[in-house]
């Protein structure tokens, strides 16, 4: 098995035949990154929960806006989303701005 070199997303890199979720994958730690990985679903999740919770939404609420049902919501919890709810969960927490933020 060949690690790809970079540039290539390391957070996201699947290698033949390894079958470790990302999270396990040294690459994958936060302090390891470049700075040109998206988020890891898990991370995504977080944002995405961390946001809710300063904005003071439930998860429904959340799931409206951004046009996701429960399940994805719980796949993407679960850390198998698939593109379209990932690309929804990024763009609702672009949408969203931080509490306190300029007038």
């Amino acid at each position: 098995m060949t690690r790809p070199t970079p540039p290539y997303c390391c957070a996201l890199a699947v290698w033949e035949g390894d079958t470790r979720h990302p999270q396990t994958c040294p690459e994958a730690r936060p302090e390891a990154r470049h700075g040109r990985c998206p988020l890891t679903p898990l991370e995504l999740y977080a944002a995405v929960d961390a946001r809710r919770r300063q904005l003071g939404l439930l998860w429904w609420e959340v799931e409206v806006q951004a046009d996701i049902s429960n399940t994805q919501r719980e796949r993407l919890r679960a850390g198998r989303p698939s593109a379209v709810t990932r690309r929804r969960g990024e763009e609702w927490l672009r949408r969203q701005a931080p509490p306190g933020g300029s007038d």
